[in-house]
């Protein structure tokens, strides 16, 4: 048995496992967020929204040229060592050769190349 304890963003920042539910439950510190699982669970590619684990969504995003879009509201973008906001979308990486990371919590972090 599987224990995962989160954050209020439903972050899965700990696992716990143990043979018995019971040994679990005594692994857990008292006002700990936490959901139970039977089988393990990739925390990479989980987190917890209502109360349950699940897999975290994938960003489409697309490259053409300079331009990266489908870029969703308040996320990172990375290039360089820099790191910017984007708001509206897209982003024109003009001038910049390379990988972009791009981060927005609850979605999978992606990489595009420039």
């Amino acid at each position: 048995m599987y224990a995962y304890i989160y954050e209020g963003n439903g972050k899965i920042i700990r696992e716990i496992s143990t043979s018995t539910e019971e040994m679990l439950l005594a692994n857990i510190e008292t006002g700990d967020d936490y959901v139970i699982s039977e089988e393990p669970l990739n925390v990479d590619l989980y987190y917890v929204s209502n109360g349950e684990a699940v897999q975290r969504p994938s960003m489409d995003i697309s490259v053409e040229g300079s331009v990266i879009a489908g870029i969703h509201e308040g996320s990172t973008i990375t290039l360089g060592g820099q790191s910017f906001q984007v708001d509206d979308g897209e982003a024109d990486i003009e001038g910049y050769s390379g990988v972009v990371q791009i981060t927005c919590w609850p979605y999978i972090d992606e990489e595009v190349e420039i």
